[in-house]
């Protein structure tokens, strides 16, 4: 494939989303489409500003270092470690196939730094400032309170897996969690959102509107169950808070 059908492929993929066949490996681009490196394997990256990364099928990309610049992650290809720094606009997309793992996310306030789409996959990710918009999945992604506010927002389709959280995380109608341990601040679990096996410690808290089966209240931790939201099986520990409002439904197991 010459250059020329591959930068046009490329600017097809970002459009559409889809991935183009027969592309494989890692390509990096300025800001004039011209192309920089490619290779299956590239490690060490320092991606300047504008500059756009393509990693697709077999294509790999170790330990990056991301700055105001566009990286798509599809169909095979990797990201292993690295960190994102960006501005606004400036983020890893993981379409469908692609893996996104070990990276750090040091953006400001409101800034996205992860957009995982249906099945794409972001592992052991740590977010100590931005955000994430899983349609996808993410496994053991760690949120810290330090630069920004970083929060993964959990979408219809969408499911997070043994979040650690010292700031927020928010599912959605049709969005799922799983085994969160909520350290401090929330969990927001939305109308038509479920959260399976959250534990909630002394200084978290949990809002349900929608459902959350089997969660444990640690001593001094806190759970809110708004009106017509349910909290099913739940356990609560001497000294924890479950407000239950009007209209809403709690169930409560005797043990863990």
């Amino acid at each position: 494939m010459n250059n020329q059908i591959l930068k046009a492929a490329c600017s097809l993929m970002l459009m559409r989303r889809t991935p183009i066949e027969g592309v494989r490996g890692v390509f990096l681009y300025n800001n004039s489409n011209t192309l920089l490196q490619e290779g299956m394997r590239l490690e060490n990256l320092d991606l300047k500003a504008e500059e756009q990364l393509f990693v697709w099928d077999k294509g790999v990309v170790i330990n990056p270092r991301f700055k105001r610049s566009t990286v798509f992650v599809h169909s095979g290809g990797q990201v292993n470690g690295g960190i994102i720094d960006g501005a606004r606009n400036y983020y890893i997309t993981v379409g469908a196939g692609g893996v996104i793992s070990g990276l750090t996310a040091e953006m400001p306030s409101g800034y996205l730094a992860f957009d995982v789409q249906a099945n794409g996959v972001m592992d052991s990710c740590v977010i100590n400032g931005g955000s994430a918009i899983v349609h996808g999945v993410a496994n053991d992604c760690i949120l810290n309170w330090e630069y920004s506010v970083p929060h993964i927002t959990v979408k219809n389709g969408g499911v997070a897996n043994r979040s650690v959280i010292r700031s927020w995380q928010e599912i959605e109608a049709g969005g799922t969690s799983n085994y969160t341990h909520i350290l401090s601040y929330h969990e927001r679990v939305q109308a038509g959102g479920t959260s399976n096996h959250a534990i909630i410690y002394s200084d978290g808290r949990q809002e349900v509107r929608g459902i959350s089966n089997y969660a444990t209240v640690e001593s001094g931790g806190q759970m809110r169950v708004y009106s017509g939201g349910q909290a099913l099986n739940l356990f609560k520990k001497s000294g924890a808070v479950v407000t239950v409002d009007t209209g809403a439904t709690v169930t409560y197991r005797s043990e863990e």
